[in-house]
């Protein structure tokens, strides 16, 4: 009889796509047909990867390609570096250390200090003389051609002062207080009143720092004791917990105190003296890096994610989707919204080698990749106000885990499958360190405040409406809009060393009415339906104005209500849920085959993730779970999973899953469908439960229907793995590195099979193999061929 049954690829990278190529070569050997292939971070790697292979061979399943397929996969599990060729790992090692050097040094310090010296000419040209009382400075109304400065020198007190910062600490203090007061659902007026006092607080640390530094690092103390005392602030930042998750911020705000302080005070900074033709030639500098800032930010906001999904499709697709440098697909407009070198979309395009998700949409199984969507909440104030949810994408479209499929989607007439192609999908999923991570957000804080100020992140920034949102789309002519307002944003910062000092007030009023507007559009959210033109016009600047884009994520802006917000930040699925089960079980499916291919270490419970999942589906998806013989499901799987001794340890777990949905009168739950849900688990050979023959298994026991010979070379003699042949391999990037010796240094940071570290991408074609081996090992143990094809057992 058939029935609707699906398989979920865990996420774990490259450790996870090794166990799901495994399990997979099973089901396709065994010809078990599937309706859904539910896929999270490295378990889409295989995944992926097949509907890739399978599309451009007649989207037919074939004994001949699959064991290409499987060659392929192991050959290239080294996608990150690899070193099968010590000629292509110096490349890649080369290739990587210049993308660490250029996204993480280079191109932050050009976005990240280019509004510095505005920044300093304005605060100068307000509170300079106020700053300055109580110091006696050279003639700043000199000829510009004057001697370099050695700085003010102190002479009498500054009430002056100390009434400008208790004015500005009060404002800062009296908006944020009364943001307080309103309730999380005024989210608009809270978000307003943030920028109002955020505006306040930096004003407040652009004065006192400079002035305090000025005062106290330098009037008062010697060379050696400033640079201790500057030294021991930046370490009580790193080192104090409470200060630690700003500590990057704080960096960058020294950073920007001191260029202030260099223009105030007049004073050396880094032994660099001050001058007006100096400071006027870095202003003209700083404008045109400026100017600049808008390319530099989205490069290096896109940079990783690129390279991480060109890495991946270039080892793991099929030649026909890579092209002869693995770019297929990979553009320009991946990165700059409007630079789109034609009008005609390109899924339109005939000669497109690259494959999408639309492409797949008659083809079995359906896959759906699982990320998580941050920053967007469609009901404020209701029972979960969480700020992000799972967002599933497959070729039949695009939903969130909280939407009810009988109601209007969200994305109708908005982006769709056609316009994502397979291996950014991919990627995506893949994108552990992301700027937001779902659930792990908060603890997360310090490594987002430090990539925020790099500008460096993995994840992706998906246009929900390409066609109305991005400049260009709807008029040709106006694609190009974005350049000339980025060129009307630097004009104040040419000007001043070519006009009196009478016009800098309107070249000050007109560059902080820019920050300004910057900042309120940012901090506007989107979302509600009857939108009307401001909510376009905020989205439209949201995906073509970078400046506006960066404030957004300085004010964390949340977009509220049903409309999918202007730019969707996704993420790693696994940042909500990692073994992949959700999207399925809100298909009600009969049967569902879970390929648990996480790592929680050594040690640890190996049901921590499936526990998670299980309470994640009772709370969003009003999903029932037990025990096969009707025992509570959490004491069974303690008892069944985590005290059983070794050589007792099963490789699967079976239980049942009712599914449940609210009456028409909302007051009860009804029982509308039920399934079963085996789980798969790798073991160490020491730990799982010996083969029923008590003999090693060689392929030829395994050949199932296809009879398709397996390569004893690539994939050794059988499915059954030794303990000698899994306790020799490291985590280093070379075959030569699996010996003994080395694995005891490498299994201190890379961990041990079966639990060799998710964030160690270097494997090597033996690692590989081992976790295909034991993949295939466990559905052998577990019978997955007769547990997808039987009918659902009566319920004891």
């Amino acid at each position: 009889m058939l029935f609707p049954k699906g398989i979920a690829f865990s996420g774990g990278g490259i450790r996870s796509a090794a166990f799901c190529s495994g399990v997979l070569r099973y089901v396709l050997q065994d010809e078990i047909d599937l309706d859904y292939l539910s896929c999270v971070s490295g378990g889409g790697f295989t995944g992926a990867s097949y509907l890739d292979w399978k599309y451009h061979h007649n989207q037919q399943d074939s004994p001949e390609w699959h064991r290409k397929f499987f060659n392929h996969l192991r050959k290239r599990s080294g996608f990150f570096c690899s070193w099968r060729n010590p000629f292509l790992g110096i490349i890649d090692s080369i290739i990587l250390v210049l993308l660490c050097i250029v996204v993480v040094i280079i191109l932050p310090v050009f976005t990240s200090l280019a509004f510095a010296l505005p920044t300093a000419f304005s605060v100068d040209y307000i509170f300079g003389d106020i700053l300055r009382a109580g110091f006696h400075c050279p003639n700043h109304s000199a000829p510009k051609d004057t001697a370099e400065s050695e700085g003010c020198q102190f002479v009498q007190s500054h009430d002056d002062t100390f009434t400008l910062f208790g004015v500005l600490f009060a404002s800062c203090a009296g908006f944020y207080a009364l943001k307080s007061l309103f309730h999380p659902r005024h989210f608009s007026i809270r978000n307003n009143l943030k920028v109002f006092y955020v505006s306040a607080g930096s004003m407040l640390l652009m004065t006192f720092l400079p002035w305090f530094f000025e005062v106290f690092l330098r009037v008062h103390t010697s060379v050696y004791v400033n640079g201790f005392l500057l030294l021991g602030s930046i370490a009580l930042w790193l080192g104090f917990p409470p200060l630690r998750n700003t500590a990057s911020l704080a960096l960058l705000v020294y950073a920007y105190a001191y260029v202030t302080k260099w223009r105030v005070y007049k004073s050396p900074v880094l032994f660099i003296s001050y001058s007006e033709d100096l400071f006027y030639e870095a202003l003209l500098g700083s404008a045109i890096l400026l100017w600049m800032t808008p390319f530099l930010g989205l490069l290096n906001m896109g940079a990783v994610h690129t390279y991480n999904r060109w890495r991946l499709q270039k080892a793991f697709f099929a030649p026909q989707s890579t092209g002869c440098l693995g770019c297929s697909g990979i553009s320009f407009n991946d990165i700059i919204p409007f630079c789109s070198c034609a009008d005609t979309p390109e899924w339109e395009r005939l000669d497109k080698g690259f494959v999408t998700m639309g492409d797949l949409a008659d083809m079995k199984p359906e896959y759906i990749c699982n990320t998580v969507v941050n920053n967007w909440q469609k009901e404020p104030g209701g029972v979960r106000s969480d700020s992000y949810e799972l967002l599933t994408l497959s070729p039949t479209g695009i939903e969130r885990l909280d939407e009810n499929p009988e109601e209007h989607k969200s994305f109708a007439g908005k982006i769709q499958p056609r316009d994502l192609p397979l291996s950014d999908v991919m990627a995506t999923s893949a994108a552990v360190l992301a700027l937001y991570m779902g659930v792990y957000d908060v603890k997360t804080e310090t490594v987002r405040n430090l990539q925020m100020v790099l500008g460096v992140h993995c994840g992706k920034s998906l246009i929900s409406d390409p066609d109305r949102d991005v400049a260009g789309s709807t008029i040709s002519c106006c694609r190009f809009l974005p350049v000339i307002i980025q060129l009307f944003i630097v004009v104040p910062l040419i000007l001043p060393p070519f006009l009196s000092h009478d016009w800098h007030a309107i070249l000050v009023v007109w560059y902080l009415s820019i920050v300004v507007l910057v900042m309120v559009t940012a901090a506007l959210p989107t979302g509600p339906e009857d939108g009307g033109c401001a909510d376009k016009f905020v989205r439209w600047c949201v995906v073509n104005i970078y400046h506006v884009r960066f404030a957004r994520l300085l004010l964390r802006t949340v977009d509220l209500g049903p409309v999918p917000p202007p730019l969707l930040n996704l993420s790693d699925g696994g940042h909500i849920e990692q073994l992949g089960l959700l999207a399925l079980l809100k298909k009600r499916l009969k049967k569902i085959v879970v390929v648990d291919g996480c790592s929680m270490g050594e040690g640890n419970p190996v049901s921590t993730q499936l526990l998670r999942s299980l309470d994640l589906a009772r709370k969003r998806l009003r999903c029932s779970f037990s025990a096969m013989d009707g025992r509570d499901i959490v004491e069974d799987i303690r008892s069944k999973l985590e005290e059983m001794p070794d050589n007792y340890k099963p490789r699967f777990y079976k239980f049942r899953v009712d599914y449940y949905e609210k009456n028409m009168d909302c007051l009860s739950d009804e029982k509308v469908g039920e399934g079963e849900i085996l789980l798969i688990l790798p073991r160490h050979p020491y730990e799982g439960i010996s083969n029923s023959t008590g003999s090693s298994r060689s392929w030829k026991d395994c050949l199932r229907h296809t009879h398709q010979p397996i390569n004893n070379e690539y994939w050794g003699t059988g499915p059954d793995l030794e303990a000698g042949e899994v306790d020799r391999l490291s985590g280093c990037c070379c075959e030569c590195c699996h010996v003994t010796c080395c694995k005891s240094c490498s299994g201190i940071l890379c961990g041990f099979f079966p639990h060799h570290a998710t964030l160690n991408q270097f494997f090597t074609p033996a690692l590989f193999s081992a976790y295909h081996r034991e993949g295939y090992r466990a559905c052998l143990d577990a019978e997955i061929g007769q547990f997808l094809t039987e009918e659902t057992g009566e319920k004891i």
